[in-house]
């Protein structure tokens, strides 16, 4: 495992000074690039069958969007992931009034001034190798450091393992932890608000999200991650033919404005993911389907099996992840050469197809953004919960510690 890190002068001197990206390379060459800014996922390359490195996460082709873009592509969605409704949060006796950011009737993401486009604290950037018989921290004394004049260095350790210990299996793995402060009353959220968002990458290519949360005010937490993927790694092709399952009986249907209409069953609808099939086969199934047409594809949060709706709409909702041999959500390419699995405790997953995508966004290697060129899966709780349905939502108090965790594994399932 290898750690990379650049610190980069910023752009725009009233966002930061400087920021800093940080890249976590496997020794297969699989690797995830983070940027401070929204402590964001950068790029995430997977090592095909050919040799060749797919960029599978959408990635601009300039550092620069990352400080304010439309697409959200990468960020860390906080305080609050998604919508609320004419930007009115009940908490306890009291309603705030939070920023309305879209269409000046909606707080979407957070609010004018979220942490999506901020420069995070890089707390910390280890690699920790473990001993899964007993758990104990292994520690490598081959290793090397470099520095230059773009403050970048590289920590690369190698561990051996004893033939006649061969059932220790070391697993070896690399954590970046991200930190934020959000002032009280900033976007009209109340609370000085702390977060950290913790990334850990493994050998076998799975990528922990971890979010930790803590407020001096009982206020609301709802933070998730908005990468888009394109598992074939070709963006002028469409997303649209990658196969899901989705682990959901049910999703919610949207108004035009995109806030909770009513929760519909799954069954003969093109939202049943229940079996693997592709979007674009769904969408064929049914034409006429108006929160199809009213969402250009797909733009819906469906209910998690895992999730239970008898919670009280005070109490902490703490959901098991699920079985890894059950991913709640499986996207596979279309040439089913790559695959993600995704677990979470989060009760909900909103699935955008990008129908809303702008043309000609420059990308990495010289690519350019269309329609549904790339798939975002925000694991979170249920949409608009302050406003609608009476949706259980989670007050966090006051020195509470607020937490999800969002796990992320890439694979070929076909072995070659």
């Amino acid at each position: 495992m290898l750690i990379s890190q650049s610190t980069k002068k910023s752009p725009f001197s009233d966002i930061c000074r400087q920021y800093i990206t940080v890249r976590l390379t496997c020794n297969d060459g699989f690797s995830v690039t983070l940027c401070s800014i929204g402590a964001s996922i950068r790029q995430i390359l997977f090592p095909a069958s050919d040799g060749d490195l797919k960029n599978i996460a959408l990635a601009f082709d300039e550092d620069t969007d990352y400080f304010s873009n439309s697409l959200y592509a990468g960020a860390t969605l906080a305080p609050c992931a998604g919508r609320i409704s004419h930007g009115r949060l009940s908490i306890n006796d009291s309603v705030y009034s939070l920023s309305l950011n879209e269409n000046n009737t909606h707080t979407l993401h957070g609010g004018s001034h979220n942490a999506s486009f901020k420069n995070w604290e890089l707390v910390s950037a280890e690699i920790d190798t473990k001993d899964n018989f007993d758990n104990r921290l292994i520690s490598s004394d081959k290793y090397s450091t470099h520095t230059n004049a773009t403050d970048a260095f590289s920590i690369e350790t190698t561990t051996d393992i004893c033939p006649a210990q061969h059932n220790h299996t070391l697993v070896e793995s690399a954590t970046v932890v991200f930190r934020i402060i959000l002032e009280d009353g900033l976007d009209g959220f109340p609370g000085k608000r702390e977060i950290k968002a913790i990334y850990t990458l493994k050998e076998d290519h799975t990528l922990t999200l971890r979010y930790e949360a803590i407020s001096d005010k009982d206020t609301y937490f709802n933070i998730s991650n908005h990468t888009y993927f394109n598992l074939s790694g070709d963006y002028s092709s469409s997303a649209l033919t990658h196969k899901l399952q989705i682990q959901a009986d049910k999703y919610i249907c949207n108004t035009p404005e995109f806030i909770p209409e009513s929760i519909v069953s799954v069954k003969n609808t093109p939202f049943d993911f229940r079996r693997s099939i592709s979007l674009l086969e769904q969408m064929q199934a049914y034409p006429d389907d108006i929160q199809l047409k009213r969402n250009k594809g797909f733009n819906h949060e469906f209910i998690l099996n895992h999730d239970s709706p008898n919670h009280d709409k005070n109490e902490r909702i703490t959901m098991p992840l699920s079985s890894p041999n059950t991913p709640d959500l499986t996207c596979t390419s279309p040439d089913n050469s790559i695959q993600l699995q995704i677990t979470s405790d989060a009760p909900c997953a909103v699935i955008y197809s990008g129908g809303y995508f702008e043309n000609g966004i420059k990308l990495k290697d010289n690519q350019l953004t269309s329609p549904s060129c790339a798939l975002a899966f925000e694991f979170q709780s249920y949409l608009d919960a302050p406003g609608n349905f009476d949706f259980p939502y989670h007050i966090t108090k006051a020195g509470e510690l607020w937490n999800r965790q969002i796990c992320y594994r890439f694979l070929n399932p076909s072995g070659m």
